[in-house]
Order: structure tokens, then sequence, then C-alpha cells
């Protein structure tokens, strides 16, 4: 700190000064943080349109599967459901590598027709379960 030595008038024009180089350095801080909020808000809408737009390409991709078409079961076994709802699980059920006739979906299920043999079995079945053929 400083020792001041001079006058009233010298001494109240110094403290005017540091109280303005104060101000300006407040207010730039300001500043500061405006643009990093800003940047903050502009990074946080680009993740949201990001989102929305795959939100929309996906939807769209659902929307173009044509039905019926062919789809293989690609986990080791997979349980068809009465309804496309968890809480309807059946006890059958088809394993890897087994070939269905998907008909319909809904949210994350599919309606299927499974050939074992001349003997169909329709149901529900968990749709990232299966890979299309097609």
């Amino acid at each position: 700190m400083a020792i001041f030595t001079g006058s009233n008038a010298d001494y109240v024009e110094q403290y005017n000064n540091q109280r303005e180089n104060l101000r300006q350095t407040i207010l730039q801080l300001k500043n500061n943080q405006d643009s990093i909020i800003k940047t903050e808000d502009i990074e946080k809408e680009k993740k949201a349109n990001a989102v929305s737009n795959y939100d929309s390409t996906l939807q769209l991709s659902m929307e173009s599967v044509v039905y019926p078409h062919k789809a293989t079961v690609k986990v080791a076994k997979t349980y068809f459901y009465d309804e496309p709802e968890v809480n309807s699980l059946r006890h059958s059920y088809i394993i890897i590598g087994q070939e269905i006739q998907v008909l319909d979906s809904e949210g994350d299920f599919v309606y299927v027709s499974f050939d074992n043999n001349r003997i169909i079995t329709k149901g529900w079945l968990l749709r990232a379960d299966l890979e299309d053929n097609e």
C-alpha cells in the first residue's frame, strides 16, 4: 500500500481514480460472466437441438419401416409378450438366429409371427432383441 504524501485534492483524485479502476474491473468481470453464461446457454441449446434432431430422425426411420418384413433374433433368448408391455411376459420364447416375420410395431415392441415347422406363434417381442433382415 502506497503512503499518501500529497494534498487533499491529490488524495481525492487518487481515490476517485482507484474507484474508477475498480468499477471498470467489476464491469469487465460482469461482462466476462455474462459471456460465459451465454456460451453455456448456447452449448445447452446445441445439445438440445442435437437430441431433438436425433429423435426426429429416429421417429422418421421407425415410420419408414415397411410391414411385413423379416428379422432375426440377435440375443440368446427373447420372450413373447401378450401385449406391448413388459408386465405381459409369456413363457414362450425364441432363440438367437431364428427368423421371424415382423407385422407391426408399438414403442419398444414389435408384433411378430414365428413359424416353427408349421406351428405358428404370434406375439410381441422386444425390438432391441431383433435385427432387421431388409
